[in-house]
């Protein structure tokens, strides 16, 4: 046999993301939320860096039955994830680096908790759906990306939270998602279908009470697939709001 081609491409991207949540309960059992993330990314490898808006998301969240005490509670959620943000697939990939992932994706699913004082225990599941991109003219070597068809994605996650104390308590989960493959169309009139992806990793939370109504997280994670991140740090503040009537 003959080696004929042989590539090695390295990649070191770090991506600082700050993200502000915005969460209105209209109901005591119906709630919309917003999240606008800014985005700040550093590829040491080839010396690039870029900051702007990310993928702006809209969600909600609605409890159907009542809390009992004693009984489990479920919530069931859907988000619509926009592509505010540079899309990887129409940037010059030598010299920009992107922000977003560039098409909408809709989810949703179900969660359910149970409180069994002083730990609660928690799960859920969720599905979802991704839109084509079209009309692309993103060189690729020496072909021409036309269009992408972002696979769909299942997921779910399962922990428990414990209270040490009224002003301590640590959260341990697991987290893993399947994802369906991604079409890539190209000029040449060859498409590319990716494998199917898994990705699943450990996280770790811990929550500080500074106030009598705030509670910092700090939060950590580990990636246990190749698909997953090695490594996730995350900090989390809530800020409230009083309007008052007069």
């Amino acid at each position: 046999s003959q080696i004929t081609r042989f590539r090695i491409e390295e990649d070191a991207q770090h991506t600082v993301t700050n993200t502000i949540d915005v969460t209105y309960g209209v109901r005591n059992n119906l709630t919309f939320s917003a999240s606008l993330p800014l985005v700040a990314k550093f590829d040491t490898q080839s010396n690039l860096s870029t900051t702007g808006l990310g993928d702006i998301s809209l969600g909600v969240r609605w409890q159907p039955v009542p809390l009992k005490r004693g009984l489990p509670s479920t919530t069931m959620f859907a988000s619509l994830s926009t592509a505010t943000g540079d899309s990887h697939y129409e940037i010059n990939r030598n010299n920009d680096l992107s922000t977003g992932k560039g098409y909408y994706t809709l989810s949703g699913g179900a969660s359910i908790s149970k409180v069994t004082d002083p730990v609660v225990l928690f799960a859920s599941a969720s599905y979802a759906m991704s839109t084509k991109i079209n009309d692309l003219n993103q060189p690729q070597g020496s072909r021409i990306l036309t269009s992408v068809q972002p696979g769909d994605s299942l997921g779910f996650s399962m922990g428990l939270a414990y209270s040490l104390n009224y002003d301590v308590s640590i959260t341990t989960s697991f987290q893993q998602s399947y994802g369906f493959s991604t079409t890539f169309d190209f000029s040449t009139g060859n498409p590319y279908e990716t494998p199917d992806q898994v990705s699943a990793a450990l996280n770790f939370s811990l929550g500080l009470r500074t106030n009598p109504k705030r509670i910092v997280n700090l939060n950590m994670g580990f990636g246990l697939t190749e698909d997953a991140s090695d490594v996730t740090l995350g900090f989390s503040m809530p800020i409230d709001f009083v309007v008052s009537d007069k």
